[in-house]
């Protein structure tokens, strides 16, 4: 099985929109696990892709699971997380008064730092996740949990084959692709493939902002760093 695993905010979007269209042209087996989907035993059994914002679950639970995901510069994901909720009927001094307050590092704000990291070491907490709905979801980091910052681990992470940054999504996309048509039989990505981003926001985002971004995601520009390096970007 492949499985297409979904950090939130990386144009991962547009990379399942692709797939799963030649995928309901055809007769093989697959899933789209999204935000209102119950997680119930053997959800996975027999499909041949998969794919939704589940962190490592399908991992501890198919094996033979072929896995790909892209991760986004954590300045970039961080304020594309922060649009989703607030671009639209809001005002510019609301919207500077609720991003100061995620800049905060206040624990309130915490299930949106590190959030690649966390996806990317983590699992999902099956039970709230049925219990929880999509907008909640949203607001508590997808509810990700059992995630390990250790350094050796992320580095590892990084040097794996099939884990990209969207600033090297051309190469990315003909590796995914090449992996499609080998597991599936099909290619299904187009190189202009776009950020899957919101209206930008009323007011500047600062170098000082973005500064901050970064301290309270040091995890994620770890990350980040060291795929980029595997890259040489």
């Amino acid at each position: 099985m492949i499985y297409f695993h979904h950090i939130p905010r990386t144009s991962g979007t547009a990379i399942r929109d692709s797939i799963v269209t030649k995928l309901r042209g055809s007769d093989i087996p697959f899933l789209v696990l999204d935000s209102m989907t119950p997680i119930t035993d053997g959800i996975f059994e027999g499909k041949k892709f998969v794919t939704g914002h589940l962190a490592n679950y399908p991992n501890s639970n198919v094996d033979e699971l072929k896995t790909f995901t892209l991760v986004r510069n954590p300045v970039d994901q961080f304020i594309s997380y922060f649009k989703m909720f607030y671009s639209h009927g809001f005002s510019k001094q609301y919207q500077e008064m609720l991003f100061d307050r995620w800049l905060s590092g206040h624990h309130r704000f915490e299930p949106f730092y590190n959030m690649q990291s966390k996806s990317i070491t983590g699992s999902i907490d099956v039970e709230m996740w049925n219990l929880t709905d999509r907008e909640d979801k949203k607001r508590m980091g997808w509810l990700y949990n059992d995630y390990n910052f250790d350094k050796d681990l992320l580095s590892n992470i990084a040097k794996q084959e099939l884990v990209f940054t969207f600033d090297n999504r051309d190469n990315a996309i003909k590796a995914i692709d090449e992996l499609i048509l080998k597991e599936l039989g099909f290619t299904a990505l187009e190189r202009n493939i776009k950020l899957n981003d919101t209206s930008s926001l009323l007011f500047e985002i600062t170098e000082g902002m973005k500064e901050r971004i970064r301290e309270i995601n040091h995890v994620d520009m770890f990350l980040y760093e060291q795929i980029l390096a595997k890259e040489r970007i």
